[in-house]
């Protein structure tokens, strides 16, 4: 059985033949979620890295956000309610707040803000709909096109004005 380092080789070079090297944008992605060997072939990986570099292309990413994962992440006007909880991630402003919400991260483009990312196990999100609209912001839902798990979480974008 091949080791965990064997297995990350094997899934880079599969990366990196498929889209031509390793861009940047990978080593973030890396460094948010560990994700190269993870997943269970080299194929899912190589899904996964096409997947994140659409959407660092639809969204003109430069980087992660260190914003908290919240509306306020994604710029709407803070209200104090980070602060009234002492667990953040059930903050009624956090992408979490008793909303289910996997695999959240937050992301900053060139010219449009933050975009908020979260990929949950299923392709029926109801509640976060109904979160994302509460606070006035946009949500796409994006199936197949997550990388946390491809095949099984889809990718939800939310943010201020998608068309910025």
């Amino acid at each position: 059985m091949a080791g965990e380092a064997e297995v990350r080789r094997r899934h880079r070079e599969a990366v990196c033949e498929a889209v031509g090297g390793w861009p940047e944008p990978l080593d973030w992605l890396d460094q948010t979620y560990s994700w190269i060997g993870h997943l269970a072939t080299p194929e899912e990986s190589v899904r996964a890295a096409e997947n994140f570099l659409a959407f660092v292309e639809r969204w003109d990413v430069t980087g992660e956000s260190s914003a908290p994962h919240c509306i306020h992440g994604v710029g709407t006007k803070p209200s104090g309610c980070c602060k009234a909880v002492t667990d953040f991630q059930k903050a009624p402003c956090h992408v979490g707040g008793g909303v289910e919400a996997d695999h959240p991260s937050l992301w900053r483009t060139r010219d449009r803000g933050r975009v908020l990312v979260t990929q949950p196990y299923r392709n029926d999100v109801p509640e976060l709909r109904a979160w994302a609209a509460r606070h006035g912001l946009r949500l796409d839902l994006r199936p197949g096109e997550g990388w946390h798990h491809p095949e099984r979480c889809p990718l939800v974008e939310i943010s201020r004005d998608r068309d910025g």
